[in-house]
């Protein structure tokens, strides 16, 4: 069982800043996603950037998610958040102007709007995780 009481917390500078060495070449500007637990005592902390996901099972086959979904297609808040901020959401245009494929920011052409890296997509894609514990319990 969990019990989710804990709640969201507002993540820590820390979790930003990794302090990894940049890699030279066409990955320099290459982003990923990223999903951790820290578990201290009964307490568990997830934080999470990207579509990486964290689910719970329970003794009694219960389902919890403790991540979120960052892919523009699956949230709206995020894609609220962009906008808010002067970005743009929408999908790729073909030659005859019909859209095709999943929610992505502009410029870039991200469909996340959370990743660690990803330097070429612009201000509104951000490093900031999702942050939340739960109580483990017996």
């Amino acid at each position: 069982m969990c019990d989710s009481s804990l709640g969201h917390h507002t993540p820590r500078p820390g979790l930003i800043r990794l302090g990894l060495p940049t890699p030279r070449g066409s990955a320099q500007t290459s982003g990923t996603t990223v999903t951790f637990v820290i578990i201290d005592g009964w307490v568990a902390t997830v934080a999470s950037v990207g579509d990486s996901r964290c689910i719970l099972e329970s003794a009694e086959g219960t389902f919890y998610s403790l991540s979120a979904d960052h892919r523009l297609e699956a949230n709206k808040e995020e894609v609220e958040r962009i906008t808010a901020s002067g970005g743009e959401v929408g999908r790729l245009n073909t030659v005859g102007g019909a859209e095709i494929g999943p929610l992505r920011c502009w410029p870039g052409g991200l469909c996340l709007s959370r990743s660690i890296g990803d330097m070429d997509v612009g201000e509104f894609i951000v490093p900031v995780p999702y942050v939340k514990q739960v109580k483990v319990l017996t």
